[in-house]
């Protein structure tokens, strides 16, 4: 009784021991999976954050090129009219030359006769002192040395001739020189409207050219304001791609603590159809087949021309000796198991023939494959598979997807190699590592 007693005592301080031990494994996996869901979520803020600055940036860059593209525009109107303007002054500027090259000309024409009448006036002058100095001729030697009335006529008509002919000299010269003068003066009018003109040309073209320098400025400064926000962009991209790289991270780690937290806490249940199928052997992850002759090696060794049968993890047990996870005896394991999440799809390593497609208590939902070289490829604890027995199936094909039915402690799938009647190691033919 005592012995009882004592038995009973241990067992629960054992059973203590072990529950603690439980919810101590527990807890570390529960916290750490509200830490990266914590982390995970303000990864998301930090992410939304940027992609609202981004998208700022974006707008203020698309902001500026139209900007840009505007003064860009007026800039090139600008530089047409200063050019037209340009070609403008060079043509008054030559309407000035021509200007003065004919007032130079009139110039020398209007000194020339200023020149002959000067002449004309002095000889005019000179030849009535003359006349007066030799003849003493004068007005008053006229009118008192006349013989007669008659005389005095004739030497007063003699003298208004002879001025007569000088006047009308100087008078022919004086209207010419009027002419010249007043040519020169429209000519000098002219030039000076033309000066007025080129001046005014001249102040435009500086205020275009000032305007040109500041659109210059403006648009310097917008390029480099554009250089800015497309290195403030990529910046924005550098620290984007680094915090998705982090939540994809993050997001692993989680997917996988909750995997472990599954792993820990799940019961695996299995749904057999409601009637069970009616087939020789059951497959199990660690029974040997009937025949266990050595398999001769096949000649088509390596990964080439295999795919890989599902998108997993890890291996969770690999080919050989191992601690049965539920029985807990050390056995051979006839296969790989790959750790995979909840419905990923199982592809057909190879083409073949579906020989089986069935359900087993150990097994679960599982498909054989005969690929008609001596190889048959086996998949266990499938959700379900969709093929069926004597279907023809490519390599890669979609066969089930994985699962936990059957002997199973959580989601994987068993993959097994059967050559020539023995099973062999997959990992030596498919590329799984």
């Amino acid at each position: 009784m005592k012995k009882s007693i004592s038995r009973l005592f241990v067992g629960l301080l054992a059973l203590v021991l072990v529950g603690n031990m439980l919810i101590g494994a527990h807890r570390p996996q529960a916290d750490n999976i509200s830490t990266l869901e914590e982390q995970i979520a303000e990864l998301e803020s930090k992410k939304e954050d940027l992609q609202a600055q981004r998208d700022k940036l974006q707008a203020g860059l698309s902001e500026q090129s139209s900007r840009l593209d505007a003064l860009i525009s007026e800039k090139s109107v600008l530089e047409q009219e200063i050019f037209l303007l340009g070609q403008e002054e060079d043509a008054i500027n030559e309407q000035i030359s021509a200007y003065n090259l004919l007032i130079a000309d009139k110039q020398e024409e209007l000194d020339a006769a200023q020149a002959k009448l000067t002449e004309l006036q002095e000889q005019n002058r000179d030849r009535i002192c003359a006349m007066e100095k030799d003849n003493g001729l004068s007005y008053w030697s006229i009118l008192f040395n006349a013989g007669s009335f008659a005389e005095l006529l004739d030497q007063m008509r003699m003298i208004s001739q002879i001025h007569q002919g000088d006047q009308a000299c100087l008078d022919a010269l004086e209207a010419a020189s009027r002419e010249v003068a007043e040519a020169t003066a429209a000519l000098t009018q002219e030039r000076e409207a033309a000066e007025a003109t080129r001046q005014e040309l001249t102040a435009t073209q500086a205020e275009l050219q000032e305007k040109q320098q500041k659109s210059m400025e403006t648009l310097e400064e917008l390029l480099a304001l554009g250089d800015e926000y497309r290195e403030a962009i990529e910046a924005a991209e550098s620290d984007m791609d680094f915090i998705l790289a982090e939540i994809d991270d993050k997001q692993t780690q989680l997917d996988w603590e909750k995997y472990q937290q599954w792993l820990s806490t799940s019961v695996p249940e299995t749904t057999p159809p409601t009637e069970a199928p009616t087939q020789s052997t059951e497959p199990t992850e660690d029974s040997e087949p009937d025949q266990t002759t050595e398999p001769s090696q096949p000649d088509n060794g390596g990964s080439e021309g295999w795919v890989v049968p599902v998108d997993y993890v890890y291996i969770s047990s690999p080919f050989g000796t191992r601690v049965h996870p539920i029985t807990g005896v050390v056995t051979t394991h006839y296969g790989v198991d790959l750790a995979a999440y909840l419905g990923n799809p199982i592809y057909a390593t190879r083409s073949g023939v579906v020989t089986q497609a069935t359900y087993g208590a150990s097994g679960g939902y599982y498909v054989y494959i005969d690929h008609g070289d001596g190889f048959t490829s086996i998949y266990l604890h499938m959700t379900h598979y969709i093929v069926s027995a004597g279907d023809y199936v490519e390599a890669g094909q979609v066969i089930g997807y994985c699962g936990s039915t059957g002997a199973s402690t959580g989601p994987h799938l068993h993959f097994g190699l059967i050559y020539n009647g023995a099973y062999v190691d997959p990992t030596k033919y498919v590329n799984l590592h």
